[in-house]
């Protein structure tokens, strides 16, 4: 085995490395990536918001925005403009960055694939403007994370961000999700919950451990913020078990499921329950990852239940996520 000399690279049609050159390969490579994570988003029904915050989730399981607050300082503009540059002269070639007063700072970048579309834009059916949108809703949204307000705009193929701390007044604004209050149904949520199980499930009847549940006849957990429901929980209690039937949130990866479930696990205990079980399917590897984490662990397999099911409800789908055939039913406990 040898190393190929620069002439016999040539010879196979592979050109003499060029610094410049290998720049605009990786930035091509680097916004193919970015373009194939949009398409598998959107592919899962997640839009750009979606995918920020299902990637945000990740970052702050892991504690990355408190560490960086500890590091460099909460509203830290400098500290954060570095990582920011860092990263986009991945993407651009002609970088500036101004001062304009002593916490505020903008930095111009040249672009290129409005002019130039990487090819994935076509493979993966993506445009400039997913593009642009995914990118800028994402470093808008890290940024609030950090304290530092950041906006972005578009014009004559350059992007213009500009960085300042939040103030005060902005920190203390609440977000979507904060606002969100977590009780127990009312009488009055009835008209409202059958329209949001007609829109999550396609009508308001659940099978699980070969029993039909009527949804609208089950406790309930609601999620709610002026006047609408951006998640559910319905469950039953029996002597000291509580069953999770179903849930749902209007927005993955903002929490709220974690909060339903949070609240449950209260109203459980006031109902001197010591565990909580509920069943799902093969194919819900969203769900099988989402109790797993949260201190479930799986009791049982019951191969061929989904089958079974349908002669209950017919409607339930031949396959769900990925393309997996829906077949089994898993059952999941967690003691509390």
């Amino acid at each position: 085995m040898h190393k190929l000399t620069s002439d016999q690279l040539i010879s196979l049609g592979i050109p003499a490395f060029d610094p410049e050159e290998n720049r605009t390969y990786r930035a091509q490579a680097i916004a193919n990536y970015i373009t194939m994570l949009i398409a598998l988003g959107r592919d899962h029904g997640m839009n750009h918001e979606d995918l920020a915050a299902w990637l945000q989730s990740h970052y702050e399981e892991r504690g990355y925005y408190e560490e960086w607050k500890r590091r460099f300082g909460k509203g830290n503009c400098s500290a954060l403009i570095v990582d920011f540059v860092l990263g986009r002269r991945l993407l651009y070639d002609d970088i500036n960055v101004q001062s304009i007063t002593d916490h505020r700072y903008i930095v111009e970048s040249a672009t290129w694939y409005d002019k130039f579309p990487p090819e994935a834009f076509f493979y993966f059916d993506v445009d400039v403007e997913d593009f642009v949108s995914y990118t800028k809703h994402l470093a808008i949204a890290n940024a609030e994370k950090l304290g530092i307000r950041l906006h972005i705009e578009h014009k004559d193929h350059h992007e213009i961000a500009t960085f300042e701390p939040m103030s005060e007044k902005q920190e203390e604004s609440p977000s979507e999700e904060d606002s969100i209050t977590y009780r127990e149904k009312t009488p009055g949520d009835e008209e409202a919950l059958a329209r949001f199980f007609e829109q999550s499930w396609g009508e308001p009847i659940m099978v699980s451990g070969g029993e039909v549940h009527d949804l609208l006849k089950c406790d309930t957990i609601v999620a709610e913020s002026n006047n609408q429901f951006y998640g559910v929980l319905t469950y039953k209690i029996q002597e000291t078990s509580c069953e999770i039937i179903s849930i749902d949130a209007v927005k993955k990866y903002r929490g709220i499921g974690t909060r339903l479930l949070e609240k449950l696990i209260e109203v459980a205990k006031r109902h001197r329950c010591t565990k909580i079980r509920l069943v799902t399917t093969n194919d819900n590897l969203e769900a099988i990852r989402f109790y797993q984490r949260r201190g479930f662990y799986m009791t049982a397999i019951h191969r061929g239940a989904v089958d079974e099911a349908r002669k209950l409800k017919p409607s339930i789908p031949k396959s769900g996520d990925f393309g997996i055939p829906i077949q089994d039913e898993i059952e999941f406990e967690r003691r509390i």
